[in-house]
């Protein structure tokens, strides 16, 4: 829904001693029309082996803004011809955040599971500067008790 967007995407050098990655990605949006930005993560398909509802995903993010805006991650799990969704907000108020994404709520088709990708969406995202310094994905099982 952008009639006209300005937007420049470029790989930069994570300088922090703290930071993992030795890449982070920096999105720079000066004039946006449209209502939200989206920006899609490829989880790779290995990952949807062996995915049951029992498991719960956590995105662990390090997210730098000039200021302050609202981001979206949308989990999405194709199985078979449908795609399982969930929504979550990550949290602002630090640059370090995490979100845990609970299958148990979903109705994953644990037998068709073949792929999985996150969408981050960025809210009113004109004259803002966003750095994802660090992305990471990891799958869990629940606790049996």
């Amino acid at each position: 829904d952008c009639p006209h967007a300005e937007i420049t995407l470029r790989q930069q050098r994570n300088t922090n001693e703290q930071d993992f990655a030795p890449f982070g990605l920096c999105l720079e949006v000066f004039h946006f029309a449209g209502s939200y930005l989206s920006l899609v993560v490829e989880i790779p398909p290995a990952s949807c082996e062996g995915l049951r509802k029992r498991h719960l995903l956590q995105l662990s993010a390090v997210i730098t803004r000039e200021k302050p805006i609202n981001i979206y991650a949308r989990l999405n799990v194709k199985n078979g011809p449908n795609v399982e969704q969930i929504l979550l907000t990550l949290p602002h108020e630090k640059t370090q955040t995490a979100v845990e994404f609970d299958l148990a709520y979903s109705q994953l088709n644990e037998k068709r599971a073949e792929r999985m990708w996150v969408d981050l969406m960025f809210e009113n995202p004109a004259m803002n500067q966003i750095t994802i310094r660090d992305l990471t994905i990891s799958r869990y099982p629940r606790a049996e008790i």
